[in-house]
């Protein structure tokens, strides 16, 4: 049916329409604007309680360090905790390694050390550890969650006694402050990271030595074990390894690091060489032996060689005297290209010697042939601190004074050099 209304009366129709569905709507929001709020947004914006925290402190140095020492690492660690809003409460802990137990600086696994002791109360606690040697002051800072038996973080640091020790403390406990900050704002809903390397162990036969790790000292190799400092590395992260002894050669190594609790085992480092002996017979001589030393101005690398060989040239016949030569020589080596790790080393040396030569049957028959030994190559099998060696000997007689040789190149049968072998063993 159609719509015979004028005009007029339909516009005011729509209008009443309009009017009540906006008063039906501002109803229902002035409903809903006077329920009550729910109660968990009033938790939502109440404070969240402090942290109960407690401080562990642990002299690790062989006898007890100087109270200043723990009263600087206290007093600043307590400061920071102080100013992040840690509650501070709980008596703090002080304690020397006794002489019965192995744990050392560089364990992190502190919850076998103090977490069973802990109060349930306890939120977090902050490990320091300190060790005192002569004036070298090694720290680790640990936080560790009783509850969840997880270390959250850590840092490591060295530092000499004296005023540098403040900077040094100050700038360790400044690392930390990332972690301490993340706790605050996210301790309910920690959870242990995944893809973060927790543990790291070296193994190693270099006792004694000291690890460089990710350009950091990590401490030293005992017992052919050293655990790594806690840093959370991502797992597959390429780090490098330095290992360093005096009196050792170095040792640098690239590692991946593919799980989250790993493990790295690493070769025996090499001894230096500052002085080796040997023994060496050459072919083209008549029948002798030679012996050597050596003496390394830059250990396993650059040498000063001195070197007598003695041999015989038979008699010819019943009551014959034979000949006899003694040959010295002093010369200077280089090794090149490879390091002193590599089983097949060479050298090149320079030097000079000579040859006196002794005829029984000749009054006077004394004679002596003065040489140039000119860049003489070798070759070494390297079994560390055994060396077989062969060398091609590059004489040139110089012809002076009272000499049987003349000026010429020494050579043996089919043209060849002089050939030396030699067994050396180095220390």
């Amino acid at each position: 049916m159609r719509d015979t209304a004028p005009p007029r009366n339909r516009v005011r129709s729509r209008t009443r329409r309009l009017l009540a569905l906006f008063g039906i709507t501002a109803a229902i929001v002035a409903f809903g604007a006077a329920l009550p709020l729910p109660a968990q947004s009033a938790a939502d914006d109440a404070p969240r309680p402090a942290p109960v925290t407690l401080m562990f402190m642990g002299d690790l140095s062989g006898e007890p360090a100087p109270g200043r020492v723990r009263d600087v690492v206290f007093e600043r660690l307590r400061d920071r905790l102080d100013s992040f809003g840690f509650d501070l409460g709980v008596a703090p802990v002080f304690v020397h390694r006794p002489e019965s137990t192995d744990l050392d600086l560089i364990d992190v696994r502190i919850g076998s050390t103090i977490g069973t002791s802990v109060s349930n109360e306890i939120d977090l606690v902050v490990a320091a550890f300190y060790r005192l040697d002569g004036d070298q002051l090694a720290i680790q800072m640990t936080l560790y969650d009783p509850r969840e038996r997880t270390v959250l973080g850590g840092v490591f640091s060295r530092a000499r006694t004296g005023l540098t020790m403040f900077t040094t403390v100050d700038r360790a406990i400044a690392e930390i402050d990332d972690t301490l900050a993340r706790y605050i704002e996210e301790r309910y809903e920690y959870r242990p990271p995944s893809g973060v390397v927790d543990s790291i162990v070296v193994r190693s036969p270099a006792e004694g030595a000291d690890v460089l790790f990710a350009g950091r000292n990590a401490g030293r190799i005992t017992g052919g074990r050293l655990d790594v400092p806690y840093t959370p590395f991502p797992v597959g992260t390429v780090v490098r390894i330095d290992v360093q002894k005096d009196g050792y050669h170095p040792a640098t190594h690239a590692v991946r690091l593919e799980s989250e609790e790993f493990e790295i085992s690493l070769p025996g480092i090499r001894r230096t060489g500052r002085y080796a002996g040997y023994v060496h017979s050459t072919y083209g001589a008549f029948l002798g032996l030679g012996v050597g030393l050596r003496v390394y101005a830059i250990p396993d690398q650059t040498f000063i060689a001195l070197e007598q060989y003695r041999s015989v040239l038979p008699g010819d016949g019943p009551g014959r005297r034979g000949v006899g030569f003694t040959d010295l020589s002093v010369a200077v080596g280089q090794y090149l290209f490879l390091p002193q790790s590599s089983f097949i080393r060479l050298s090149i040396s320079l030097g000079f010697g000579a040859i006196v030569t002794t005829i029984a049957s000749i009054e006077d028959g004394d004679f002596v042939d003065y040489y140039l030994a000119l860049l003489n190559p070798a070759v070494e099998l390297n079994f560390d601190s055994w060396m077989l060696f062969v060398r091609p000997e590059a004489r040139f007689t110089l012809g002076a004074g009272d000499n049987l040789l003349g000026r010429t190149w020494m050579r043996v049968p089919f043209g060849l050099p002089p050939i030396t072998l030699g067994v050396v063993r180095r220390w």
